[in-house]
């Protein structure tokens, strides 16, 4: 790797730069070369952001890392924060300069942004990174006792994919009483998260903060109550397919009824597909795979094992779940995983590398880093498509990870994870708008717990929660809900895309892939909508088009 990505830059090397864009004379001819320079401190930052959180969660027990980290966060970041405020107040005052086509959306979020700032939100938006790092730091350095060993939770969670009943109870049992040891905190830390984020959404004259939040994601091409449009779709048309896939379930696993630790096992009482022995394998199959799909992605899949940028065992003292997050300068990913060998496991670096690949794709010289991302609902389309899109090449036969008389179960695993997935998705956007937008004033813990269980079993009516309440009442503890509020439902809408692409792909595979491929190199040029299109998909929210996507599944179950 380069020095861009391996130095942190401090205020004393990013002041002089935003000094001299603010103090410079700009005309309608200057914002050419104002936005390239401007664009080029603002990828310093990224890279800045980039490698110090890095750090911290690759140990997440570092505290020089998390020292480091935490000094960005008070003294660079909000100072960065002021200085492109004062930039987007000069550039949007310029009489005379018409954007261009891969510039109009663009001004269009530098506009929001510049209307949603508040100089007082600085300093709590700080105090609200403390707090969610204090959030990592509780969940990564968690450990979890099963059988006499010491488990991090992805190995534990790896055992709920056991036989043995009477086993993986014991599994569930041991991390939900892990997790209760640290709930009391994770409970202190969200009410003061909820305290802080409120007072951001009233400084800037919102009413809630479901609706500041919204503006800040900058979506343009949706609304609240299409999010709701979309929550009761997956209410009437997705949990119904998987109350009768999860009663087939029961009937197979002859038992009186499901509970949580059954979830994930297989019906027919097989013992779990081992995908991988360490990540190395992992990658080296995956080169392969993507190298299958697409010489071009196989490579820069390569650019990233070769210049560090994975880190994808889980261990001790790791923050939790798998991200993907891009040094802007030179235009590269770094992955992020917590995998211990599972086929799931597999899926969710695929899912990552999509990211990875958008990050290559959209990074192109001439593309200014405001326009590069293209709001997390398409990001994730990049994604999920790619857990898809590599399916015909995951048997050892073509260089893949799996024996070919596993492909079928794999294959349907793929697909029951995507409809499992779509109801806690629902679950917890219709929780978060709950919190943000309807919850009283003097919201309680009490509250928070009791709206979780409802939605649970309201949108998991097939599961058995009995005499587990005081556990499953907790689930609303969740990575997004302190780190990335109201994200998650675009994992929704982008699994509504992702299968459109994937459909495609079964019908023509290279027109699909070059459209998928085309739409991630618009990065942030084009709207929600468009890019959808770019796709091959449809962007929408109805029961009926939620319906045929789910009658599409269906029909793949049994091809």
């Amino acid at each position: 790797m380069t020095n861009t990505i391996e130095r942190a830059y401090g205020w004393p090397d990013l002041e002089p730069r935003y000094l001299s864009l603010r103090e410079r004379p700009l005309t309608a001819e200057d914002v050419p070369a104002f936005l390239r320079e401007w664009s080029d401190v603002e990828k310093l930052l990224g890279d800045t952001d980039a490698l110090l959180r890095r750090a911290v969660d690759r140990n997440t027990a570092d505290e020089d890392a998390e020292r480091a980290y935490l000094t960005f966060v008070r003294e660079v970041r909000p100072r960065a924060q002021q200085a492109s405020q004062e930039l987007k107040r000069r550039l949007l005052a310029v009489e005379g300069y018409v954007p261009g086509e891969d510039e109009a959306l663009m001004f269009r979020k530098l506009r929001a942004d510049a209307e949603l700032f508040r100089e007082e939100n600085i300093p709590l938006e700080v105090e609200a990174t403390g707090l969610f790092n204090e959030y990592s730091k509780l969940t990564g350095g968690l450990t979890v006792d099963v059988d006499g060993e010491t488990l991090t939770p992805p190995q534990a969670q790896a055992r709920l994919l056991n036989p043995d009943r009477a086993s993986r109870e014991r599994v569930w049992r041991a991390l939900q009483e892990a997790s209760a040891g640290i709930s009391g905190e994770l409970d202190r830390i969200f009410l003061e998260l909820l305290r802080l984020r409120r007072t951001m959404a009233r400084n800037a004259g919102f009413a809630n903060y479901r609706d500041y939040r919204w503006q800040q994601l900058r979506r343009f091409d949706y609304t609240p109550e299409d999010s709701a449009s979309l929550q009761r779709a997956i209410r009437a048309r997705v949990v119904p397919l998987v109350s009768r896939r999860r009663e087939a379930q029961r009937v197979s696993m002859n038992v009186p009824s499901l509970r949580p630790w059954d979830l994930r096992a297989d019906p027919l009482g097989r013992e779990p597909i081992r995908a991988f022995e360490d990540v190395s394998e992992l990658e080296e199959a995956s080169s392969r795979i993507f190298a299958r799909l697409s010489p071009r992605l196989g490579e820069q899949f390569d650019v990233m094992r070769e210049g560090g940028l994975l880190d994808l065992a889980s261990r001790r003292n790791k923050a939790p779940g798998a991200y993907c997050s891009a040094f802007p300068t030179r235009g590269v990913p770094f992955l992020h995983g917590n995998f211990v060998g599972t086929a799931r496991d597999a899926s969710v670096l695929f899912h990552e590398a999509g990211h990875a690949f958008h990050v290559f794709a959209s990074a192109r010289p001439e593309v200014l880093v405001f326009a590069r991302h293209p709001g997390a609902e398409f990001a994730e389309v990049a994604s999920q498509s790619m857990e898809l899109l590599t399916l015909p090449f995951l048997g050892r036969a073509e260089g893949g990870l799996f024996d070919e008389a596993d492909l079928p179960r794999v294959r349907e695993e793929q697909l029951d994870s995507i409809v499992t997935f779509l109801p806690f998705a629902a679950v917890l956007d219709r929780f978060q708008h709950w919190v943000y937008a309807e919850a009283p004033e003097d919201v309680r813990v009490e509250d928070l717990d009791e709206m979780w269980l409802g939605l649970m079993r309201e949108y998991h009516p097939h599961v058995d929660y009995s005499g587990l309440e005081h556990f499953v009442r907790k689930g609303w503890q969740y990575l997004h809900l302190y780190g990335y509020p109201l994200y998650y439902l675009d994992y929704a809408i982008a699994w509504l895309g992702a299968l459109q692409v994937w459909r495609g792909a079964l019908e023509d595979r290279e027109a699909a892939l070059e459209r998928y491929l085309y739409a991630l190199s618009l990065g942030g040029t084009r709207s929600l909508t468009q890019l959808f299109e770019a796709a091959g998909a449809r962007l929408a929210f109805d029961e009926g088009h939620v319906g045929a996507l789910m009658d599409f599944l269906r029909a793949q179950y049994d091809a």
